[in-house]
């Protein structure tokens, strides 16, 4: 038996949201290596577009669409649009979050408008992304798996970013409650928490050394790239991981084991 066929997720139809770059581009050309057919979702469209023509460029299939995620009737339409074109949906792999544009802030100076921004863009888009998903699956009667992009942030106290890592959290706590309900219908949703990642977003910061001090009390010594998460996402896609349901795997170099933490907004003097 290949590497692809162990997987089992050739000829799988599998939708990616946030793949224009970072860890959703990522996860996209992981999945198109191994074979899965693709639609790919972005607000960038010009940027998922260029994923799509990587994708294509390895003998792949993907269909790139312009979408919000935070708005329902757009969620409705690119799971429809999926099924269309793929004649099914086995796969979502949910990847869009963020501060939405929000600064690092602390609690008491965060105004209700920055929580409603980041609960939009974390929390209520991976329920929109999950329930479309989920119902387009059992509509389907066929298995289906179901990744949401959480953080480790939804697991630990980070100074600065407390409507984050509360949106995070309920990701998390989401994605168990899914897995409960879903899986009488054959349906598996997980979801992996990265801690920070050197995507296209802050590279040129990394590069100047900002984040050098998270490194050095890193125990693998260096931030995470997109395909690091890329790769624990495929495996909660595939076969391989079957009978694993409703856990949220932290993909995080090992920081979070550590006592010698530091704030992700530090720099070194």
């Amino acid at each position: 038996m290949t590497d692809t066929e162990l997987l089992g997720l050739a000829g799988r139809a599998a939708l990616v949201t946030g793949a224009g770059m970072g860890i959703g581009k990522a996860c996209a050309l992981m999945l198109a290596r191994a074979g899965a057919r693709l639609v790919i979702a972005d607000r960038d469209l010009p940027a998922c577009e260029r994923t799509a023509d990587e994708i294509r460029g390895l003998g792949g299939t993907a269909r790139a669409l312009g979408t919000d995620v935070r708005l329902a009737a757009e969620v409705e339409a690119l799971v429809a649009a999926t099924v269309d074109g793929l004649g099914a949906l086995d796969v979502c792999v949910h990847n869009v979050g963020g501060l939405a544009g929000q600064p690092v802030q602390p609690f008491l100076d965060t105004p209700v408008e920055s929580f409603d921004a980041i609960a939009a863009n974390n929390l209520r888009a991976t329920w929109l992304c999950c329930h479309a998903a989920a119902r387009a699956m059992v509509a389907g009667g066929k298995p289906g798996s179901i990744v949401n992009v959480a953080s480790v942030a939804a697991l630990r106290a980070v100074r600065g970013i407390a409507a984050y890592g509360a949106a995070k959290a309920a990701v998390a706590n989401l994605t168990m409650q899914l897995a409960v309900e879903l899986g009488s219908h054959g349906i598996r949703v997980n979801a992996v928490a990265p801690a920070t990642t050197a995507t296209e977003l802050i590279r040129e910061r990394v590069e100047h050394g900002e984040f050098r001090a998270i490194e050095e009390v890193n125990p693998l010594g260096r931030l995470a790239m997109p395909e690091d998460i890329a790769g624990a996402v495929l495996f909660l896609v595939s076969d391989l991981a079957r009978y694993v349901t409703g856990q949220t795997i932290v993909v995080d170099g090992g920081i979070s084991s550590t006592t010698r933490r530091l704030d992700p907004t530090a720099r070194r003097r």
